[in-house]
């Protein structure tokens, strides 16, 4: 079988294992054409073609292709993605106009707003960030520290230690990888004194190895005024790689004040996930 895409593409031949890890990354739409004796699998990748043939019945001596290979490759075609395939190339209205769309994530996943409640110099932050089943939202957590960067973890009488607390800081670290558009802070009082906010991206690595990434430098929401809200935008989505050794796909949000300075905040953290 010919199939001819013309002299305006580049044409890149793939095995079905490499074809799938594009297809999976990229998450284009594809098309494929059959007759009794293969399919050819393509997909557009701006000017270039990744194409992908398999075959449908024995494969000829003259082949590289290992049978038992061929025939799991055309099973797994069958079973898991021809039904997905030779949808249209572009998207039209009922007046057969075509729509253009600003695309803005991978094909296939969903936006999710996440908020974090929580309250300045509190064990835990008092945090809230729970799903619709009331089951806390895993990876996101709060802790309080003192003067001397230790961690408060008991109240203490009268609350005593709680008093000493000059940092409150919210890690942020789903169990997956994501896209992070932006986000935004609310405060529902205005503070008299200085609150400042710092986001640290990546804040496990070094930044001589490209971590501690800095997006946000001391924002002062003593210069908000109540139910105001500071927001992040970076413009683009940017992916993060979930690892849980060496923590890069991990934001975190660093509230520095005065000691026992207690105040209501909402966070809201825009993603798109998988």
């Amino acid at each position: 079988m010919i199939v001819s895409f013309g002299s305006n593409f580049t044409q890149r031949n793939f095995t079905w294992t490499q074809w799938k890890a594009n297809y999976a990354t990229k998450g284009l739409p594809f098309q494929y054409e059959e007759n009794t004796d293969i399919y050819t699998i393509w997909t557009y990748d701006n000017q270039e073609i990744l194409l992908c043939q398999i075959w449908r019945n024995l494969i000829p001596q003259s082949s590289s292709i290992i049978q038992e290979q061929n025939d799991s490759d055309k099973t797994d075609f069958e079973t898991n993605y021809k039904s997905s395939g030779n949808t249209p190339l572009g998207q039209i209205d009922t007046d057969g106009a075509n729509v253009v769309r600003i695309k803005a994530a991978k094909r296939g996943w969903n936006f999710w707003a996440i908020p974090i409640e929580i309250t300045t110099s509190s064990l835990l932050g008092d945090m809230y960030c729970k799903d619709s089943n009331g089951t806390d939202i895993p990876g996101i957590s709060c802790k309080i520290y003192d003067s001397n960067n230790d961690e408060i973890t008991t109240a203490g009488a009268l609350n005593v230690n709680l008093n000493t607390c000059i940092k409150t800081v919210i890690d942020f670290e789903p169990q997956f990888n994501y896209e992070i558009i932006g986000g935004s802070l609310r405060i529902n009082s205005n503070p008299a004194q200085d609150i400042r906010l710092w986001i640290i991206g990546a804040p496990d690595i070094p930044a001589q190895y490209g971590g501690s990434k800095e997006f946000t430098s001391g924002v002062n929401l003593k210069f908000l005024s109540a139910d105001s809200t500071f927001e992040v935008d970076g413009r683009v989505t940017k992916s993060l790689t979930y690892n849980s050794s060496t923590h890069e796909g991990k934001m975190r949000l660093i509230f520095k004040h005065p000691t026992g300075t207690q105040v209501n905040l909402q966070i809201l953290i825009e993603i798109y996930r998988q």
